[in-house]
């Protein structure tokens, strides 16, 4: 677990460095970042293309957690230790 005191930045930087995520994309505007096989393949494959949805305050975060329960306990296993990811 990343050290609480380490700010948004290097955090995300950490991740974008180290091959674990993309950087941050508008799905609304830019889309969902995926490849080209998995473009093509959308409409015919169960394919599951994680996210991760990016909060500007805890304001935020607790209004989206609200209305998302599915993500409420996908959040609070993660936090637990048990992803259900794998």
């Amino acid at each position: 677990m990343p050290n609480k005191e380490i700010a948004f930045t290097q955090w995300m930087a950490l991740g974008v460095t180290n091959g674990w995520c993309s950087g941050p994309a508008c799905i609304v505007h830019e889309g969902l970042p995926q490849s080209y096989a998995e473009y093509e393949s959308f409409g015919d494959a169960d394919l599951c293309v994680y996210g991760v949805r990016l909060f500007q305050d805890g304001t935020e975060r607790n209004a989206v957690l609200e209305h998302n329960p599915t993500m409420k306990r996908e959040m609070d296993a993660i936090m637990a230790g048990k992803t259900t990811l794998e």
